[in-house]
């Protein structure tokens, strides 16, 4: 680019004359960091933020400079501000590239973000949906379990902690892959630290200021805690919490802390979504959720009821979506109910009083009015209306039969049929049968049933895997080629280590069946093979589940998935694999938040601190 293209005047309208001198003439090009302006993106009280081309690498950047007449306090903490965000490293939080000066002004180069600040798209389009509204919490929260867990030194002083005391909806970027970015921490400071705050001086947003912030008291976490909580508010009414225009009177609102609660909107949102917020806005920091990874456990919880998708996927097809009329809910009580949904309602409502409690019920009929009715809610009424299980071959219709009776044919001297039937729900049926081999022989007296297939389920059960891996060659072909047997007989060759033989079972047989499908991406992953294994991880979520309890089998792939991606950032550290394992071990912790003591929930701390350290290391 040279210096006589695209020239552009930062103040349209007026002519190029008026442009301050001791700024950067972006008219010129002038050059500016590593790159040449071409405009301005942005103009604040203590810094303008202009964009740049970088010719030699043919990318644009943003460049955030200080101006002249900025105060010395403003200039401090623009310093700062330089020292904090050159020690954070994450997807969440705006990549520095450099710093320097120009013409003694300091400045901050950093990554050029496409995309919108969230205050212009609630202002577009208002309210946002809940499935949204937790996205972006999930997203922002990831970002401040990061800085409020960073230990780094700055000023000589080692700190572990970085509040940022201004989150709202203005320093919160949405790009247009529907990435999140947290932005803009120019009063930022270390926990315990007070440097570059002139006593009795409110710095940020009064809006989303926590109270204690407000009064000068000494703050902690629990400050964005408030702040993300008052822009989550704002997300999901589309309304600020705070909107008086009257500065004395926005005073006194804020000290009482009093906001019109979410529930007196005409609009439907989960009960647990909207008491997440009032929590975070309580007054009373003590009554607040005192952490971010215990906040952020909450969104993806109330995430993962409404959809099945990413945070980030959800934020990028919200992205995608044209903008409809904007949404201001009025006041008011909302009676969720039609017509068409009355009889299916009501046969739901008398098994969830019963099952599932008051709460659950009001979420449900919350998102029924809407016709969108969550993965959760899903599942339990399947589970509540499911037919009983059978403890039978999933092809037979009555009890299982190793070999037909058959009726005497003409000939009179032929030697009758062996007859070996199981036992009925009636009782045992007389056997008449050629002699048995004695273990068969044996275990059919001690558990009063003929059914070899039944004898090997109890031994399994009663952990005598030899003895129930040896029934197998006594099983009947008619029961030894039913899903049923297969899978048992997976789970003892898992069980008693025969790998060699696990894997040219599994290589041998195909089974519609989560557990098989399962254990298939397990020893997929053992060798290497993680494309197949996420694959077949995902299948094994989708497919039919006969022989084991759901929660279970999510566990074994969430927890799979984790190390998959694990594996996945190890062998090619980048950004986006960074991110993915990020995403799916933070699934597996969620899985266990209620018992931390859990192996895995262990594991998922460890492993999530140590990807950290791999990829900070790497980002160098």
């Amino acid at each position: 680019m040279n210096n006589d293209s695209q020239k552009v005047n930062p103040f349209p309208g007026k002519p190029d004359s008026i442009v301050p001198p001791v700024l950067p003439d972006i008219s010129k090009n002038e050059p500016l960091g590593s790159g040449l302006t071409t405009r301005i993106l942005g103009q604040g009280g203590m810094a303008n933020v202009y964009e740049i081309w970088i010719p030699q690498l043919e990318v644009y950047r943003a460049v955030k400079l200080i101006k002249p007449e900025s105060s010395k306090d403003a200039k401090e903490r623009f310093q700062t501000e330089i020292r904090i965000l050159a020690k954070l490293t994450h997807p969440n939080i705006i990549d520095i590239h450099s710093v320097g000066e120009w013409k003694g002004m300091p400045y901050i180069e950093m990554d050029k973000i496409e995309g919108w600040t969230l205050d212009t798209i609630i202002h577009k389009r208002g309210a946002i949906s809940p499935k949204v509204c937790a996205a972006i919490g999930i997203l922002v929260c990831r970002a401040l379990a990061f800085t409020h867990a960073h230990e780094y030194v700055i000023y000589g002083k080692t700190y572990k902690g970085i509040i940022h005391r201004d989150l709202k909806p203005g320093n919160i970027m949405v790009c247009r892959d529907g990435k999140l970015i947290l932005m803009d921490f120019g009063i930022a400071r270390p926990v315990d630290a007070s440097f570059h705050t002139i006593e009795g001086t409110v710095v940020g947003t009064i809006q989303y200021m926590s109270p204690e912030l407000l009064k000068g008291d000494k703050i902690d976490f629990r400050t964005d805690i408030y702040g993300l909580g008052a822009t989550l508010y704002e997300v999901l009414i589309g309304i600020n919490p705070f909107p008086e225009q009257n500065f004395s009177k926005l005073i006194s609102l804020k000290q009482k802390n009093q906001y019109r609660p979410i529930h007196e909107f005409k609009i439907l949102t989960p009960t647990k979504l909207r008491k997440l917020i009032h929590k975070c806005m309580q007054q009373d920091r003590k009554k607040r959720i005192d952490s971010t990874d215990k906040l952020l456990f909450e969104l993806e919880k109330i995430h993962r009821q409404l959809t099945h998708e990413l945070p980030e996927v959800t934020l990028r097809e919200f992205i995608k979506e044209k903008p409809a009329k904007k949404v201001i809910p009025g006041i008011g009580m909302v009676i969720p109910w039609k017509p068409i949904i009355a009889i299916p309602l009501l046969a739901f409502i008398i098994g969830a009083l019963i099952f599932k409690g008051i709460e659950f019920l009001n979420d449900y009929i919350a998102d029924l009015a809407t016709s969108k009715v969550p993965p959760i809610a899903q599942e339990a009424l399947r589970k509540e209306t499911a037919p009983p299980v059978k403890t039978v071959a999933p092809d037979k219709k009555e009890d299982i039969t190793i070999q037909e009776t058959k009726e005497p044919t003409q000939k009179k001297d032929r030697k009758p049929e062996v007859i070996a039937r199981a036992e009925d729900t009636q009782g045992s049926i007389p056997v008449q049968a050629e002699k048995k081999p004695p273990l068969v022989t044996r275990l059919s007296k001690q558990y009063g049933t003929a059914d070899i297939m039944n004898i090997i389920e109890r031994e399994y059960s009663a952990g005598h895997l030899s003895t129930a891996f040896k029934l197998f060659q006594h099983l009947p072909s008619s029961q030894a080629n039913q899903s049923r047997a297969k899978i048992y007989k997976m789970r003892l060759l898992q069980r008693l280590g025969r790998t060699k033989e696990l894997a040219n079972f599994l290589s041998t047989n195909e089974i519609n069946d989560g557990e098989f499908l399962l254990a298939k991406a397990k020893f997929a992953y053992n060798l290497g093979q993680i494309t197949k294994a996420r694959l077949l991880l995902q299948n094994s979520l989708n497919a039919p589940k006969q022989f084991i309890d759901y929660n279970t089998l999510k566990q074994e792939v969430y927890h799979y998935k984790a190390l998959c991606a694990s594996k996945s950032f190890y062998n090619n550290p980048t950004e986006q694999s960074y991110l993915k394992a990020l995403e799916e071990w933070r699934n597996v912790g969620a899985l266990f938040s209620n018992n931390k003591s859990h192996p895995l929930f262990q594991k998922y701390r460890k492993e999530i601190r140590k990807i950290g350290e791999k990829y900070r290391a790497v980002k160098g």
